[in-house]
């Protein structure tokens, strides 16, 4: 009995064998799972360079807008520059003084300006030449040389 039971035994390794190598061959010649595998590989290849094409697009975009944009931004200054160079070419005569003969024309001090190439020249206020006029060091004395004359 225990040689029945042995080649028992033995002829079912083989056959669980046999079972393994016949699965090995059904799954290598199996086409669907082979074509499923094949079908995900190349799906995942598709999806990443369709990633990468809409990557390129979007940034490609982007650097189209801020070109637009920087090119929008650039005639916008040179516009405004021109305006208020013709701003200021046409406003340049309100601003002067209209020469009277016989007249200095001098400025205010609400009108200096470091800007401008001409000196500032003070300007002192009128008075009658008999009014004393009351100095810094709290002293008076006449306006003028010639009211100093007639005392």
């Amino acid at each position: 009995m225990a040689n029945l039971n042995n080649q028992n035994y033995c002829l079912q390794k083989e056959l669980e064998a046999f079972i393994e190598s016949d699965e090995a061959v059904r799954q290598g010649l199996d086409r669907k799972v082979k074509v499923d595998t094949i079908r995900h590989k190349v799906d995942d290849v598709i999806r990443r360079s369709e990633a990468e094409v809409e990557e390129r697009i979007l940034e490609q975009k982007s650097r189209r807008v801020h070109a637009e944009h920087a090119r929008a931004a650039h005639d916008a200054d040179r516009a405004a520059a021109e305006r208020a160079a013709l701003h200021h070419a046409a406003m340049a005569g309100r601003y002067e003084p209209v020469p009277v003969p016989g007249r200095v024309v001098t400025r205010s001090a609400n009108h200096y300006s470091p800007a401008r190439h001409e000196a500032y020249v003070a300007r002192t206020a009128w008075r009658p030449e008999e009014v004393q006029v009351r100095t810094f060091s709290h002293e008076y004395r006449p306006a003028t040389e010639g009211a100093a004359a007639t005392r």
